[in-house]
């Protein structure tokens, strides 16, 4: 018991020093692989640990006083530091945690412009996670200002086809269907996943005629000639929004963009992960992939035109054909 006590002890310093550190970080969010939560949330937890730890030291001695009498010198200084960094630690990130939350800073005072936006798309990022967004009833996972550049893009274009990877609920290439009727009446979209879950959108009738669903990996060649085919000569957006890892959203930049006509748009999604500017230990992902094809890719450059309303997941993401 007393190896477990300590065990317990340890863990809950390294978790309320971890949480600090990513709060002196700016990020409020702590991500360990598909788990999410919230930094209070792991302090709490942190001090959850400390008093189980405790409860089982007093458990092991059954006279008043002798827990503090049998304990070495290097014990007691072991515990009495372990519960001051807790007390502390657990104390500060909350008043961090809650100051970042609530204290309304004015930026000539306290940020600079860049930082100010660097925050909110932080602060939205999460919020936006938590609670997610739907069109027409339908899930999506878009936010509402790349979502109103993406619309400028296609009655720009007036695209014949827009050709999405990564489906999920449909509630993407359901909102891109909405647009593209009002200006192609011709105009459909393409969207292809390993496992489209699009039941409940199938059941709309603009989604029934203007939305087709290819189940299988967006970089198979037998599905990239199948896309081929389709839209040879004809005019294109495609939207990247599938696995976020580098290499294959480098494969999907590599293999779509020819099929891009010309000041036509690949925008690639989520190039906001891996701190640019959330989730900082997310790894290479679409923003390096964009920085790679670009090196290799001339026909293509950033249009930051499109970032006008400085919230986006896609910072960077907006490539334009010139040529």
């Amino acid at each position: 018991m007393k190896k477990l006590a300590n065990l317990l002890v340890a863990a809950s310093v390294l978790l309320v020093v971890y949480v600090l550190i990513i709060e002196f970080k700016g990020e409020t969010i702590i991500q360990w692989g598909s788990v999410r939560a919230r930094t209070n949330f792991v302090l709490l937890f942190g001090n959850f640990l400390m008093l189980i730890a405790v409860a089982i030291k007093l458990s092991t001695k059954e006279e008043k006083g002798v827990v503090i009498r049998s304990l070495s010198r290097k014990e007691m200084l072991f515990w009495l530091s372990s519960v001051l960094i807790v007390i502390i630690g657990s104390v500060g990130g909350f008043l961090w945690f809650y100051a970042d939350q609530i204290v309304i800073r004015r930026s000539n005072q306290f940020y600079s412009d860049q930082e100010v936006i660097r925050r909110f798309n932080q602060i939205y990022y999460w919020t936006f996670f938590w609670k997610g967004i739907n069109w027409l009833s339908i899930p999506s996972f878009q936010n509402p200002c790349d979502n109103w550049v993406v619309q400028e893009i296609i009655s720009e274009i007036k695209p014949d086809f827009i050709i999405e990877t990564g489906t999920a609920k449909g509630g993407s290439a359901l909102f891109y269907a909405t647009v593209l009727e009002k200006v192609n009446q011709n105009g459909k979209v393409i969207t292809i996943d390993v496992d489209p879950q699009v039941e409940e959108a199938s059941k709309l009738k603009i989604f029934k005629e203007r939305v087709e669903v290819i189940k299988g990996s967006s970089v198979s060649p037998e599905l990239i000639d199948e896309i081929d085919k389709k839209v040879k000569n004809k005019k294109v957006v495609v939207i990247l929004d599938s696995l976020h890892t580098k290499e294959h959203v480098l494969k999907e930049l590599d293999l779509y963009s020819n099929f891009v006509s010309l000041d036509s748009y690949i925008v690639v999604n989520d190039t906001n992960l891996n701190g640019h500017p959330v989730v900082s230990g997310f790894g290479p992902g679409p923003m390096e992939a964009v920085r790679e094809f670009l090196k290799n890719n001339k026909d293509f450059e950033i249009d930051h035109d499109r970032e006008k309303f400085l919230l986006t997941f896609y910072p960077s993401g907006y490539l334009k054909r010139m040529k």
